[in-house]
């Protein structure tokens, strides 16, 4: 997959590794090699086992899922998104993630998702995407929002950035993120759904500077 990324990335005429990446997207080895790794990971923070001497103790209260464009796919599968392969549905959610940020994530139609697949996206979940940032197949960005409107309402949450490309939601290290304003707001849901605050809570939805919304489901 690193190589197709590259060569998306470079080539000038990207029809076939564009199709090749498709095709990988929708590989459900990729997703369980990272629900495993996902998993692994959270174990050790909580009992410690392969844990980094002197590393922080994990508050089992206090665990987020965040991730960007294939780890999007990977927190809404952990937070309850049901995945079909042909008739049948897996389910890879966790309980231990008490909310979920899912950046440039995907909507129904691709990658074993369908309409229903969010049924029992639950927990409090924050949506972002922005106005250039198509999907892999050319879906387009209010395709990646959908979940939002399709999952349960309560605590959902979603964030459209004008002029944000895909890779602008995942800035290299000492890079800046795509606005100010968006990470404030994510800083806001964390606090607000993992430290139960409730100024935080309010934040999320604050008036916004031109070229950024945010809106939380009401019904």
């Amino acid at each position: 997959m690193a190589i197709v990324m590259r060569q998306l990335a470079t080539s000038t005429n990207d029809t076939t590794a564009r199709a090749d990446l498709v095709r990988k997207l929708e590989d459900p080895a990729y997703l369980e090699s990272r629900i495993s790794d996902i998993k692994r990971l959270l174990s050790a923070g909580l009992d410690g086992h392969g844990w980094p001497n002197g590393a922080p103790i994990v508050d089992r209260r206090r665990i987020g899922m965040a991730g960007h464009s294939y780890g999007a796919y990977t927190t809404m599968a952990l937070g309850g998104a049901q995945i079909f392969t042909t008739t049948n549905a897996s389910d890879f959610s966790d309980t231990r993630f008490g909310a979920l940020m899912v950046i440039s994530g995907q909507g129904p139609g691709r990658m074993g998702l369908r309409a229903n697949s969010f049924d029992r996206l639950l927990r409090p979940t924050l949506w972002v995407s922005g106005s250039k940032d198509y999907g892999a197949n050319g879906e387009t960005p209010e395709w990646r929002l959908e979940p939002w409107r399709l999952s349960p309402p309560r605590d959902k949450y979603k964030v459209f950035v004008e002029g944000a490309r895909h890779v602008d939601f995942d800035a290299p290290p000492n890079q800046p993120e795509a606005t100010d304003t968006l990470h404030a707001r994510e800083i806001c849901f964390w606090n607000a759904y993992l430290k139960s605050s409730h100024t935080a809570r309010e934040g999320i939805t604050a008036p916004t500077p031109d070229g950024i919304t945010i809106l939380k489901r009401t019904s």
